[in-house]
């Protein structure tokens, strides 16, 4: 039965990938290699314009449209066009200015950016990072730990400028942190909701497990939901070192940081609700020969959903999900090579022609490690140390510090799946007038009468500009003071027991 299931997995991801091929092309490292990936090979060519003197030496992502061309990538300070190579108008300094400012000594990580699809060839590309205050405290040496304490985010419409596309809003803030716990440094990954359409995006606190921001980004409103995780460890967690990922087809979800147990999760694309799957602690099978104290960093899961892998700075290993028996369900798949450079491992992601290519802590390494075939037990896995195809892949100097972020594009809706973000409206709601210039009203069903109903309105960017309860008066209706709001369209969203009304508003 469980080989069944296997099977009509591992076919509906090949499907996917071979009709929407977003995860196509990837840029990497300081080389600004392009790497394409076709059937069972992969093409190396060189982007390599004036634009890209200095690319990213971790924490980039990029996206590719539904042929498998690449339309954009974006390093933790610029964006640029995936064709031309040069920087995207607008995406010049995408980062906060006193992160700009420090470029070359910003110190980025992994899972810096990520890329999430807006709709109507739009894309937020979010971006965790450091406020201007905490930065400028940072580098005046006044004490502060180099925390990241913002997510910001720009929109990228690429129906302008004949296709090279353009930054239309930029260094918009989702979420600021003002004391402990701040925001992981690394840990930065997303899912599709069950609908197809929205996407939950994910970002854990650091050196806190047990709080994660979880936000439900839709096409026009982001909205936010803060968690509380189960405590499990008592360790000091190290926040710039750890990755999180997704299977492909979003049920499962990881987490590792530095000096704490790797964590698995089932997620429930509909609801959003995490629930502990399994926790196990690496460091009890580390090869202790080569490093005493190893430094665990990137996981990612097999195809088919069995293997779980993860390395530290020497080692590749297998978690079989399975098997239950934490001593026999965890192998170490790789071997040390003293007769090569083995530049340490770093954060894995999940090729299109279902392998996993490793990342290189400094860059420097020539080729790229592989796991050939993850769906495979043990050794059968196929790890290759400085893989090359028999075409000569790669011969460039690849520098892969980090693939690109990339969530599963392919991931579609979950079939049969009754959940929608979008609900029904309740009978009896009305808001008027709209468009209004001061006062909006909003007539609610009688049953609310006295009730206090939580109003909360985003501008058309998704940033909420306004959230405060209301209580309803004798005429079954309440009133908003829109006069405070600058001219535009804004979306309203009431909130009452389990019956929530939406609706968009003009603000003249």
């Amino acid at each position: 039965m469980k080989i069944s299931i296997l099977l009509v997995f591992l076919s509906i991801y090949l499907h996917s990938s071979a009709q929407n091929k977003q995860n196509n092309e990837w840029v990497v490292g300081l080389s600004k290699v392009k790497l394409n990936f076709i059937g069972d090979t992969v093409i190396d060519n060189t982007i390599d314009t004036a634009d890209i003197s200095y690319f990213a030496v971790c924490g980039n992502s990029n996206i590719c449209d539904a042929n498998g061309k690449l339309l954009f990538f974006a390093s933790p300070f610029k964006i640029f066009n995936g064709i031309t190579g040069k920087v995207m108008e607008g995406g010049e300094s995408i980062n906060n200015d006193s992160i700009t400012y420090y470029e070359y000594g910003f110190s980025s990580y992994s899972n810096t950016t990520i890329i999430l699809p807006k709709g109507n060839n739009q894309y937020y590309v979010f971006i965790n990072t450091q406020s201007d205050a905490k930065c400028h405290r940072f580098w005046q040496w006044v004490g502060d730990d180099y925390d990241h304490d913002e997510i910001i985010y720009s929109i990228v419409d690429m129906n302008a400028n004949n296709g090279e596309g353009k930054v239309i809003a930029n260094r918009k803030i989702l979420i600021k942190v003002d004391e402990l716990p701040w925001l992981n440094k690394t840990n930065f990954t997303a899912t599709r909701h069950s609908n197809g359409r929205d996407w939950w995006l994910i970002k854990p606190c650091a050196r806190d497990r047990f709080k994660r921001y979880k936000f439900l980004v839709q096409s026009d409103t982001i909205i936010r939901y803060n968690e509380e995780l189960p405590h499990f460890t008592n360790n000091i967690v190290y926040d710039n070192v750890g990755q999180s990922c997704f299977s492909a087809d979003g049920s499962l979800y990881a987490e590792n940081n530095d000096n704490c147990p790797h964590t698995i999760w089932n997620f429930d694309r509909c609801s959003g609700e995490f629930t502990l799957k399994r926790i196990i602690d690496l460091k009890n099978f580390n090869n202790d020969s080569v490093v005493q104290n190893p430094s665990f960093s990137g996981v990612c899961f097999s195809p088919n959903n069995r293997y779980l892998y993860a390395v530290d700075d020497y080692w590749v290993y297998q978690i079989d999900l399975e098997n239950s028996n934490d001593t026999t369900a965890v192998l170490c798949v790789s071997e040390y090579d003293t007769s090569k450079y083995f530049d340490f491992n770093n954060s894995l992601q999940l090729t299109p022609t279902g392998q996993i290519f490793i990342g290189h802590w400094s860059g420097q390494s020539k080729d790229v490690n592989a796991i050939m075939k993850p769906n495979e037990y043990g050794k059968a896995c196929q790890f290759k140390f400085n893989f090359c195809s028999p075409e000569g892949y790669p011969r460039k100097n690849t520098a892969i510090v980090d693939p690109p972020n990339m969530p599963f594009y392919a991931l579609g809706a979950l079939p049969n799946s009754p959940c929608d973000t979008i609900r029904i409206q309740p009978a009896n709601w009305l808001l008027y007038p709209n468009p209004t210039t001061e006062n909006i009203k909003l007539k609610v069903p009688n049953s609310t009468n006295g009730s206090s109903i939580n109003i909360v309105i985003y501008d058309m960017l998704g940033q909420m500009v306004n959230s405060n309860n209301y209580i309803t008066n004798y005429e079954h209706e309440l009133s908003i003071n829109a006069g405070p709001l600058a001219g535009g369209v804004y979306i309203l969203k009431a909130y009452h027991g389990s019956n929530s009304f939406i609706s968009k508003f003009v603000k003249k």
